[in-house]
């Protein structure tokens, strides 16, 4: 976890809104004794390329490292 503060993480969002990175919304529904929550979404295409960095990233990792934690290695197999 990167325990970023709120003064942090907002700026940060409200930065990705307006570059139409993600989608912002008030919650719904009851929130007695406390504001109303903002609801932040990544967007359709970022979504897919947020996907698409991971894939690369754990590419990189097994190139450099082997197989990720959980998996076995591609060598090991058979």
């Amino acid at each position: 976890m990167a325990e970023l503060g709120p003064g942090t993480v907002y700026p940060i969002l409200d930065r990705l809104a307006r570059h139409d990175w993600v989608t912002s919304r008030e919650e719904s529904g009851p929130h007695p004794g406390r504001p109303a929550r903002r609801i932040y979404e990544l967007t359709d295409a970022q979504r897919e390329q947020a996907a698409n960095a991971l894939q690369a990233r754990e590419g990189n990792h097994k190139r450099r490292y082997g197989a990720v934690r959980g998996e076995k290695a591609a060598d090991s197999e058979g």
